[in-house]
């Protein structure tokens, strides 16, 4: 029947529940076309934030399957990982978002399995539970004068990222990081079926960090960290494992990438090195 139907008309409601959503103030356009329907445009609440765009649904298949373009603005992130996706209780912070998605069926694993789009987001005041990143920055690069904070999360300041993601895998390019301590940039796929890390890092120590790391701390300079032109330690790394339980070890071949670069120029490489053993900057 519903392939022969079209309508159109309007909706607005306190509160919609679907597939583990609640969506709150919602209002939209609605139209239902031989089958397809279409909620556009949409302006609702979502997870303390804000959600606006529109929502196809096209029912004529036994499995329905779905295309959205919205926008999500302060949006709890760990509301809305644990209600669509198997991350819960991992990343924690205020989601600004941006892109276009399809997927099938109405289950968490057929949604994950099914996932197709492109999408920009940025979180902010947030969490990593269950590793403390500059912890593990600092174990690889043998840095004395970082470790001891016990906290088993990273505390993130900002977190931006462009995501391509085909079949539940998700491309993440332009991955910037800036947590207490460090700048973070890389690049790596998720998987958002059984929660997969492969991520390549390069840790960028700030000036004071770099200050506690050094002395006798400097224990893997030029074996698995770098100090760049400014006297800044470097340290590339690569994240394996599952978002609940990250490893993380030293990326030889950035390294070897990073280093051969540097040796481009060895007055800078050498200034760097010295610069932070005898504590004197480059003019000195």
């Amino acid at each position: 029947m519903l392939e022969k139907i079209t309508a159109k008309g309007s909706l607005a409601t306190g509160e919609l529940i679907s597939n583990g959503l609640t969506l709150t103030q919602l209002k939209a356009g609605v139209a239902l076309d031989h089958g397809v329907a279409t909620l556009a445009p949409l302006t609702a609440g979502l997870f303390g934030g804000t959600v606006s765009g529109s929502i196809q649904t096209d029912l004529r298949p036994a499995t329905p399957t779905y295309r959205t373009t919205l926008k999500m603005s302060q949006v709890d992130a760990n509301g809305l990982l644990s209600a669509i996706t198997p991350v819960k209780q991992t990343v924690f912070g205020k989601l600004v978002s941006d892109g276009t998605l399809s997927f099938t069926g109405t289950t968490e694993a057929t949604f994950s399995k099914s996932l197709n789009g492109t999408l920009s987001l940025r979180l902010s005041q947030g969490r990593l539970m269950g590793v403390n990143l500059l912890n593990e920055v600092g174990r690889v690069g043998k840095f004395l004068g970082i470790s001891g904070d016990a906290s088993n999360f990273t505390k993130i300041n900002l977190l931006s990222a462009a995501l391509a993601i085909e079949a539940g895998i998700a491309h993440a390019t332009d991955l910037k990081l800036e947590i207490d301590g460090a700048a973070v940039n890389g690049n790596g796929n998720i998987n958002i079926v059984n929660q997969g890390l492969d991520l390549r890092l390069v840790a960028s120590l700030s000036k004071e960090m770099t200050a506690r790391a050094g002395g006798t701390g400097i224990g893997g300079i030029m074996v698995t960290a770098l100090s760049d032109s400014t006297g800044s330690l470097v340290v590339p790394v690569r994240v394996t494992g599952t978002v609940n339980q990250p490893h993380v070890s030293p990326d030889a071949e950035k390294f070897a990438q990073m280093k051969l670069q540097m040796l481009k120029n060895p007055a800078e490489a050498v200034f760097g090195i010295l610069g932070r053993i005898g504590g004197k900057k480059k003019d000195q």
